[in-house]
């Protein structure tokens, strides 16, 4: 003879956000996503940038390959990595950033030289 199903608790509702896909209670895998006001945010103000010599040939792609040397340097990239993917941040092409090596792009993008 079967044994009768437990009943089953309906899950309470969930409580209502502001439709934002960063509400604070979203899970991404394993990581909490928080508002992007609530998220680190660092400034340098200054990098010495080289000068190009007019007229120089740069060209269109080159590839960078990049190893941490260090935990810091790696976690630091992971954490940029996250809060720009946090933050609903693009590369100038409208391409999501999904990789380390997006992140660095996307730092090389806002580089300005001011004079």
């Amino acid at each position: 003879m079967k044994k009768p199903l437990p009943a089953v608790t309906p899950r309470p509702p969930a409580p209502p956000t502001n439709g934002s896909i960063h509400s604070p209670d979203k899970l991404a895998g394993s990581r909490i996503i928080k508002p992007a006001a609530e998220l680190p945010r660092v400034s340098i103000d200054e990098i010495p940038m080289g000068e190009i010599a007019p007229g120089g040939y740069v060209t269109r792609q080159h590839r960078i390959d990049v190893t941490c040397s260090s935990r810091e340097q790696h976690r630091n990239l992971r954490s940029l990595l996250r809060g720009l993917q946090d933050d609903g941040q693009q590369l100038r092409n409208g391409k999501e950033i999904r990789h380390e090596r997006d992140a660095v792009r996307w730092l090389l993008e806002q580089l300005t030289v001011t004079e």
